[in-house]
């Protein structure tokens, strides 16, 4: 049985804690399933691609996946090729950010083949601005993560949220001066969005009324390995179901039922997902052309 551990905030962690009396070791069990191998992520004519290793069924192991990288297809001998990885992305200049499943950040250079060691005591997914030079991504025990970012050029790490635990998926704007994320802070789980040191404010839920035993109606959020995506005021992420593009005012202005793996073809503009085996682009509702 193959388990997606690299979810392990967003189903163990962001049930709502108000109305679930289940304990954290009991929402481990709920852990959605991910296939043998998948697509973790795409850019142009290259492919990230997961192989689950085999585990016993009653084995709880920390979550690694082996990371094979392909170029038209194909797969290329690369300095993480047949090495555990929790989770992984393709950076627009040239670079694959990956963490380790004891929590290292690095970067490896396609072209040199150069592997740097960013960060320790990551968790994943990796959020990158358009250009690669913004990361984030969360830090802390588990349930309690929180979100920090990252600066490639100077090596800056800064703590982005505070108090806000459990979070996960965050996302980062081109300037890296905003952060969208999903926290349970609310009680339920919902997208938030903070710009540089302003408080954060909520996207997602606002307002919404719970009451014991009758599962709320959630607005979509981030829910699998791939990371979520902001550009150009839009944001992109999967859940189990589908593909989501939302504004920043938290509406949704389209879905993709039964697409994954998420990825800008124009930022902001066009947005590739993979859909029964194929690459779809798909223009984003509402975005300047």
């Amino acid at each position: 049985m193959r388990r997606a551990l690299s979810c392990l905030f967003v189903v163990a962690c962001s049930s709502p804690p108000a109305t679930n009396l289940q304990t954290f070791s009991e929402r481990l069990g709920a852990l959605v399933h991910i296939p043998d191998t998948f697509v973790l992520d795409l850019a142009g004519n290259r492919r990230l691609v997961g192989e689950s290793d085999p585990v016993a069924a009653d084995a709880d192991p920390t979550f690694a996946i082996r990371l094979r990288l392909e170029v038209d297809g194909a797969a290329v001998r690369w300095p993480l090729a047949g090495r555990a990885i929790s989770h992984a992305r393709l950076l627009s200049d040239d670079h694959v950010a990956a963490i380790t499943p004891d929590g290292e950040l690095l970067t490896v250079a396609l072209g040199t083949q150069a592997v740097t060691s960013l960060d320790q005591g990551a968790t994943g997914p990796i959020g990158a601005s358009v250009d690669g030079r913004h990361l984030v991504y969360t830090k802390g025990e588990a349930p309690e993560f929180e979100v920090v970012a990252l600066d490639r050029t100077t090596g800056t790490v800064r703590a982005v949220t505070r108090d806000m635990a459990p979070c996960w998926s965050p996302a980062i704007s081109e300037d890296g001066h905003r952060v969208v994320f999903a926290s349970s802070h609310s009680g339920v789980p919902s997208l938030w969005t903070q710009r540089d040191d302003d408080p954060p404010q909520q996207l997602t839920n606002v307002g919404l009324l719970t009451e014991v035993g009758v599962e709320p109606e959630l607005a979509p959020y981030p829910d699998g390995p791939s990371a979520m995506l902001l550009a150009a005021n839009r944001l992109a992420f999967a859940t189990p179901a589908s593909v989501v593009v939302m504004d920043l005012d938290g509406r949704v202005v389209d879905t993709v039922v039964g697409a994954r793996a998420p990825h800008w073809v124009r930022p902001g503009a066009v947005l590739g997902v993979l859909l029964d085996g194929r690459v779809l682009s798909r223009p984003v509702p509402g975005a300047r052309r």
